[in-house]
């Protein structure tokens, strides 16, 4: 029946049905685990014709996991078609009975994310707008599609996304695949930089900007630790407490200094940040500063008249002055 696959990847839809036709006697077996190797190709080539015939045949779950030989993945032919931007092939499919349209692969990823990550605009809308679609399937790990396509989609997604009445901008991973346990789609624009996505985002009537995560950290963590000054903004602009802590006691301000990222330090200051508070390690912004060689940071600190001079890291019980001393930053201890 190798000719079977030969049809259905050059859409040769008579020649396909000659051997469906000549597959009487072949096992059931054996006889579907080629029809869903064609079904496979057929799907990823765009081959309705075939693919409708194949679907017909008797033993076909649409919904069936197939798993690639080489590649190792094992996911849905609706997930696939979805991914390969097939509107008609996954009109096909979402039209076959029995069909699941949330079902993608093995880790829970349905269709509508396939599309989302790569880049297939038309089927996100076309699936968002198909009975059963749920917007806010969650896979194995508590991963939206939202929270995929802010990550890897385009913009116009995420705004036919959030075009949905019933979208859940909150929603949080549920595990710590990757240390992200309680990273919402916020956090993950945030972490990657992507400026328009977050201002889509809280664009949103319902948006939790001071959501934290297992970790404690907020967007605006995730905003200060990628140095993005234009995502702080916008976070501050819509209400982030300015001041939020990590489990380890960490604030933006605190990492704002340790990296040098002195209009972050204002923005944060301004809007009612506390210049003294220290993490678990007692490493104040100051110290932060000092160690870091960065001047100008150390210079505003010290021109707020608001810092604590005798604050002391917990290891080493030593002050700014001492850091910069000690670390061989001897032009700043002319500040002190």
């Amino acid at each position: 029946m190798s000719a079977l696959l030969w049809a259905a990847d050059q859409g040769m839809v008579k020649t396909a049905q000659h051997s469906l036709n000549a597959s009487f006697g072949v096992s059931t077996t054996v006889k579907l685990e080629i029809f869903y190797d064609a079904l496979a190709i057929a799907v990823q080539a765009g081959h309705t014709s075939i693919a409708k015939t194949l679907l017909m045949q008797e033993g076909i779950d649409p919904n069936f996991h197939y798993r690639h030989r080489e590649a190792g993945e094992c996911i849905t032919l609706l997930a696939r078609a979805a991914r390969a931007g097939h509107v008609h092939m996954v009109a096909l499919l979402l039209s076959t009975k029995g069909i699941n349209p949330n079902l993608g692969d093995c880790m829970g990823k349905p269709p509508i994310a396939y599309a989302a990550i790569n880049n297939q605009d038309p089927v996100v809308e076309q699936l968002l707008a198909a009975p059963g679609v749920d917007p806010n399937w969650k896979d194995d790990h508590g991963r939206t599609p939202l929270a995929w396509t802010v990550s890897f989609g385009s913009e116009a997604a995420v705004s036919l996304f959030l075009s949905r009445q019933d979208i859940d901008v909150n929603s949080a991973i549920t595990t710590d695949y990757l240390w992200k346990k309680g990273w919402t789609a916020l956090m993950f624009a945030a972490s990657r930089v992507f400026a328009m996505k977050v201002e889509l985002l809280l664009q949103t009537p319902h948006i939790n900007v001071n959501h934290q995560c297992f970790r404690g950290k907020t967007a605006l963590h995730h905003a200060v630790q990628v140095g993005s000054e234009v995502i702080v903004q916008l976070l501050l602009a819509k209400g982030a407490y300015p001041d939020p802590r990590d489990d380890n006691n960490n604030s933006p301000l605190v990492w704002a200094a340790s990296r040098g990222y002195l209009s972050i330090m204002k923005l944060l200051y301004e809007a009612g940040a506390d210049l003294n508070t220290a993490p678990r390690d007692g490493c104040t912004a100051l110290i932060e500063a000092s160690a870091g060689g960065y001047t100008d940071i150390v210079l505003f600190l010290l021109g707020t008249g608001k810092v604590d001079l005798a604050a002391q890291s917990e290891d080493s019980k030593r002050n700014a002055l001492s850091v910069a001393v000690e670390g061989g930053i001897g032009k700043l201890s002319t500040f002190y």
